[in-house]
């Protein structure tokens, strides 16, 4: 009788440990709920801009190319829009992606010279997801 208490122990244990782990997976695999905006908020407009930096020191916005003098304009620009909308404006989100051929410190000051231009935090993107 022990013999058998011994193999049905280690087996209802394993089953409780599958059958917990099978259960709690939905709730794993949907993740924290996102809140939700109330109805009776205007929905703020999100825009993103993706800034790449070439190998070669030339600058793209969205895939489009621009001299850093056109870019460090329109970053100003959009800082006086977004100053004059306040709060109830469109929110503008800066991803930088520099190319895996820049160094360290051009890197660091392209992404200072962004932050400057814009006056606000610019996301550092590397290439490859981080």
């Amino acid at each position: 009788m022990s013999g058998m208490l011994a193999l049905v122990m280690p087996a209802t244990a394993t089953t409780l440990v599958v059958l917990t782990a099978t259960a709690s997976l939905p709730a794993l695999l949907v993740g924290p709920l996102e809140p939700r905006v109330r109805a009776n908020q205007p929905a703020v407009r999100a825009e993103t801009l993706l800034i790449v930096r070439s190998a070669l020191g030339a600058w793209y916005v969205n895939g489009s190319p621009l001299s850093e003098t056109a870019l460090g304009e329109r970053l100003s620009r959009q800082r006086l829009r977004l100053a004059q909308a306040g709060s109830q404006g469109p929110s503008v989100r800066l991803r930088y992606l520099p190319s895996p051929a820049l160094g360290s410190g051009e890197v660091s000051r392209s992404l200072a010279w962004l932050q400057r231009q814009s006056g606000r935090p610019v996301q550092l993107q590397l290439a490859g997801g981080g």
